[in-house]
């Protein structure tokens, strides 16, 4: 008796989230592994999304366990029966509360089906009378009604179909007349129908059926002159029933059964050959399933009433989007009201397709996740022009030190760089710095920013920004020792286009939004406090803090625009530096070099937050950076022309959280 699949790769079961019966968004979430386990495999998922369950392989007990995944927990082990040495969950109920699947136990090695609760733990359903195994496939919605099968592992045929609930335990279904052996693979959303397959009337072929209460196991036949069928799933109510059946020509077929019409051949391509459906929508209206062509070539299908059986392919194709080549290979199931399906391509990919007024498409889950993720830099790259704005052109505040009886300075210059992967900016200010007391100054600037970065699958983001930077610089009673206090705030606008790849042709959802990026610092540095001939050395320490919010935002345009939630990034960091000048050419000129460590004792991850409008939510964090010390060092020359000084440099540093590389040229004066 042929074993029905319930190997669903792990991002087809994110894809699932928006399947449930009230059609609730669910999560895309990157859920890691058990105690850094080398894999993770997701076979069931709750009704809005919450809660997700399967098999990962837990690194510390070195074994295969059950787990349940919630956000607020993360992935939890449901660990083994007693001595058991592995688990898989196979199923979960509506709220998330019942998990079921099966355990190796410690007395027999072999399969048990499990129910699991929080309050009770993992809990052996046991086995019908002659079995040795057993294993549950599915729970109904609130998590009273257990189905599966139990089977004698030594008879791979002695397969008896169950129905588990807390007041009756487990009951066997029986068979067909004249069968043998069942096998129940699923339950409708109150627990009153189960179908699956029986062997019957004497034969080893199978025929679907479908169970109640009230009627017991009704063969649901098989399609004209077919010999064999299968029930693989049911709608909500349980009044309609699809599956697979073998029709009079020996070919398989996809099949759609109700009370009033009987079972359906749902038929195949023109020339085709096999065709299996798999699931269908709340009402049984769409149904869903794969289907090959003529060349033997696996495609993913949608069934209507009106418009027949046709490839996900083409369903697109006939509602505006274009779909270069046919790339899908199979349907897994399908939304509640048949917008969207979800299965596999051809190379075995999890897709997602929709046809919707929010956006239309075909989208891999391996691209969605990589195309959402593709916003996280953008932040960074708002954090890093701040940091330039405070440690490149204000990098060296006493630098604008007024001298002697001067009153009043200028400046105006800027910074242009490499910041965050795959992106450049750059920034122009103007300032002036007053003298307040003796020994007291206030410098003030105004500037303005722009940066630019590529994002992944072609996406691209934009900023312009402007800046205010405060400074007071305090002359304290010690000889050349100075205090600086800093801060910034500096404000940008975006526009973002985020890319990703649509039924194989490029596509982007665009939006703006608005970050704000204040920044304060704390300095000591002793000016030329050492001397070695003509060579000026002035050591420094600091301390400094910088925020980076960007506001939440929604894309339009593209098959899959998004809503993000606002994101916020911080850190603090510690510098200990000296600075050098040398000069050259009667002190009209100056070599001027520094070089910096800096260490962060404060980083916040960042993480990309929202919805794919129509689809789920999303909660994915990109990796923080392991670099919590690097260096920096910077190389220049100093050169008075008129009545003001040039400065130009070079700065860079090693990997870190700020920009890699970036130039720098300012001309100040003073009166």
């Amino acid at each position: 008796m042929k074993q029905h699949s319930f190997s669903v790769l792990a991002l087809i079961a994110f894809s699932l989230c928006p399947l449930a019966a009230h059609g609730a968004p669910g999560a895309l979430t990157d859920f890691g592994t058990l105690n850094n386990g080398a894999s993770s495999y997701a076979y069931g998922i709750n009704s809005d999304g919450s809660v997700v369950v399967g098999q990962a392989f837990d690194g510390q007990a070195n074994i295969n366990c059950a787990f349940r995944w919630a956000q607020a927990e993360g992935m939890v082990s449901l660990g083994t029966l007693p001595g058991g040495v592995s688990s898989q969950a196979n199923g979960v109920n509506s709220d998330g509360s019942v998990v079921v699947g099966q355990s190796y136990d410690g007395v027999a090695n072999a399969n048990r089906a499990f129910r699991w609760t929080q309050a009770g733990g993992m809990v052996n359903l046991g086995m019908l009378p002659g079995s040795t195994a057993s294993q549950a496939y599915g729970v109904n919605s609130d998590g009273n009604v257990v189905v599966g099968h139990t089977y004698n592992a030594g008879n791979a045929g002695n397969h008896q179909a169950f129905r588990w609930t807390p007041a009756g335990g487990m009951v066997n279904l029986g068979t067909l007349p004249g069968g043998a052996a069942a096998i129940a693979y699923g339950v409708n959303n109150d627990g009153s129908v189960v179908v699956g397959q029986s062997t019957a009337d004497g034969g080893d072929s199978n025929k679907a059926f479908r169970w109640t209460s009230a009627g017991g196991m009704v063969s649901l036949g098989t399609l004209p002159g077919g010999v064999s069928s299968t029930a693989n799933g049911v709608n909500s109510d349980g009044s309609v029933v699809v599956g697979r059946a073998v029709d009079g020509f020996n070919f398989i077929r996809a099949f759609r059964w109700t009370q009033a019409s009987g079972m359906v051949n749902l038929g195949t391509l023109p020339g085709g050959h096999d065709s299996q459906a798999n699931g269908a929508n709340n009402d049984g209206s769409v149904v869903v399933g794969s289907v090959m062509d003529e060349h033997y070539r696996s495609h993913a299908f949608r069934w209507t009433q009106t418009g027949g059986l046709q490839t996900v392919d083409d369903w697109l194709r006939a509602n505006g989007v274009i779909v270069p080549a046919d790339i899908t290979s199979e349907a897994k199931a399908v939304n509640v009201d048949g917008s969207i399906v979800v299965g596999q391509l051809a190379n075995q990919h999890a897709f997602i397709a929709r046809v919707s007024t929010t956006g239309s498409g075909l989208i891999t889950l391996a691209d969605l996740q990589q195309s959402l993720l593709s916003i996280t830099p953008i932040p960074t790259a708002a954090m890093q022009i701040t940091s330039t704005i405070l440690h490149g052109a204000n990098g060296n505040p006493l630098s604008k030190l007024l001298e002697n009886e001067q009153k009043t300075g200028m400046w105006i210059g800027g910074d242009w760089g490499k910041m965050a992967s795959q992106s450049e900016g750059g920034l122009a200010e103007v300032g002036a710095a007053y003298r307040l007391l003796p020994g007291l100054q206030a410098q003030l600037g105004l500037g303005k920013t722009r940066e630019r970065q590529a994002l992944a699958l072609g996406g691209r983001a934009s900023s312009t920004g402007q800046y205010v930077v405060a400074e007071l610089i305090n002359h304290l009673p010690i000889k050349n020792l100075f205090v600086i206090v800093s801060a910034i705030h500096h404000w940008s606008d975006f526009n973002i286009s985020r890319g990703y790849i649509n039924a194989g042709n490029p596509d982007s959802s665009k939006a703006k939004t608005r970050a704000k990026s204040p920044a304060f610092r704390a300095r000591l540095e002793w000016k030329e406090g050492i001397q070695a001939r003509a060579l000026r050395l002035s050591p420094y320490a600091e301390l400094s803090a910088q925020y980076t919010h960007v506001k939440g935002y929604t894309e339009n345009g593209g098959g899959f625009p998004a809503r993000f939630n606002g994101v916020s990034i911080a850190t603090r960091n510690a510098r200990l530096g000296i600075k050098s000048r040398l000069p050259i050419n009667h002190d009209k000129t100056s070599i001027v070099a520094s070089v910096e460590g800096i260490h962060s004792f404060y980083q916040k991850q960042t993480h990309a937050r929202g919805q794919v409008l129509g689809l789920f939510a999303f909660d994915l964090a990109s990796p923080i950076s392991t670099h919590r010390t690097w260096v920096r060092g910077s190389l220049g020359m100093d050169h008075k022309v008129g009545p003001g000084t040039v400065s130009l440099a070079v700065n860079a540093t090693t990997k870190g959280q700020e920009a890699p590389f970036w130039l720098a040229a300012f001309y100040r004066w003073a009166f």
